[in-house]
């Protein structure tokens, strides 16, 4: 009788560990779309407890380049101004944007560095003027053409000049080996 019963019971525990699984994995997942606007739990943002996994994804991604912001797909756009309550207005790599003290009327404050992206993940390392140059980062996952998981942070290391955040290695390994400021 036990050796009839312990096949259903085994399947029965495996489906509830999936069910266990699959529940956690949602409820570890920042972003989410209401009526087609996205929202953030910024909870799991500054707990940085997706971080790992979505480091994990990015790792083995083989993402495109984009070499101008006009090429950012609108889905990151859309996103950006969901999620921060303004237009992402970003200068181009190597252009000119407000950096340090100088103010200039009619340049973006962001400058990027580098964007990648493909069907399940995409990746933006920007730098932003002010008093002092930040470098920042946004790591993204999507499925069916939706974002569902998030994480922005700034990047920081000891070498500034060689950790920026120009390709989705160096963001992976600067995060991992360094962490980031929240």
């Amino acid at each position: 009788m036990i050796v009839k019963f312990f096949p259903a019971m085994k399947t029965t525990l495996y489906v509830l560990l999936l069910l266990l699984t699959v529940s956690t994995a949602k409820a570890q997942r920042s972003a989410h779309s209401s009526d087609g606007i996205y929202q953030l739990d910024r909870n799991i943002i500054e707990a940085a407890s997706n971080l790992p996994a979505l480091l994990d994804s990015l790792e083995f991604a083989d993402l495109r380049p984009v070499e101008s912001v006009k090429d950012i797909p609108l889905l990151f756009k859309k996103f950006y101004r969901d999620t921060h309550g303004q237009e992402l207005w970003i200068a181009d790599k190597d252009a000119d944007y407000n950096c340090c003290c100088t103010v200039i009327p009619g340049l973006p404050d962001i400058q990027l560095v580098y964007f990648g992206h493909n069907d399940k993940m995409a990746v933006l390392g920007y730098i932003q003027g002010g008093f002092i140059t930040s470098r920042y980062v946004m790591i993204f996952m999507m499925n069916a053409g939706k974002i569902i998981d998030f994480w922005e942070g700034s990047f920081h290391n000891d070498d500034e000049a060689l950790y920026l955040p120009k390709n989705k290695d160096v963001i992976v390994k600067v995060l991992r080996d360094y962490g980031s400021k929240k």
